[in-house]
């Protein structure tokens, strides 16, 4: 409700946006939605000081990055991937780590260089796969966050889904020494959601009267990651 709270939106997005525009946008984009509907519900001037606060903090930061650009790689819309591209192919790929086959100079997304939806879907599922052993390291994985329920539930699910539709292009999920680097974003969801299931699970177990049945498979979970992993 205060409108502080609307520039402190703006201005999170926007710091998560520097950071990693791909998880920025992805993980950012459906709550940006949320802070919008809500803002629209609001009485008229409430309204248009929620969204004047949102714009004087956006708009600096927004322009900003594109000045950053300019100056580092020539170009407002040219980021530091593509100033590394472009790198490679002037020094004909000798001091990079990918080569011509694996760039797309007439491409913003230069690195997706295979069109293929059904092997990009396969990538994210992969993906995906690799981080719930990775992330709990117990069996049965992520299958608790589907039990989750509730308006929070469905916008943290939002924000999983836009994330991985932002990184559809991506040609790998990345190295396993912590999970796969380019998802490892996603586990502040992943979490919230699982244990939201939990929660869900352990509410309708206790009306059955078997309020002990969730934290005992917890527990034997914990118990299989500790000796098993």
């Amino acid at each position: 409700r205060p409108t502080a709270a609307s520039a402190l939106v703006a201005l999170f997005f926007c710091l998560a946006f520097w950071t990693r525009p791909a998880v920025g946008l992805g993980l950012g984009a459906p709550f940006l939605v949320l802070w919008g509907v809500r803002a629209c519900r609001l009485p008229g001037a409430d309204r248009w000081k929620h969204a004047l606060l949102f714009v004087l903090v956006a708009l600096p930061l927004g322009a900003l990055f594109l000045v950053s650009n300019q100056e580092m790689n020539g170009s407002p819309w040219l980021t530091g991937y593509h100033a590394a591209a472009r790198y490679g192919a002037e020094n004909g790929y000798r001091f990079v780590s990918f080569g011509p086959s694996q760039v797309k100079h007439d491409s913003f997304l230069f690195f997706f260089t295979d069109t293929s939806w059904k092997l990009a879907t396969g990538r994210v599922v992969l993906a995906l796969f690799r981080l719930s052993v990775d992330a709990f390291g117990w069996p049965l994985g992520f299958l608790s966050l589907f039990f989750a329920r509730g308006a929070p539930a469905r916008w943290l699910v939002a924000g999983l889904v836009s994330f991985c539709v932002v990184h559809l292009p991506v040609a790998d999920p990345g190295v396993d020494t912590f999970g796969p680097v380019h998802y490892s974003e996603l586990m502040l969801p992943l979490v919230l959601l699982s244990t939201g299931g939990l929660r869900t699970l352990w509410q309708w177990a206790t009306e059955r009267g078997m309020g002990a049945f969730v934290p005992a498979v917890v527990v034997g979970f914990v118990a299989v990651c500790a000796t098993m992993y």
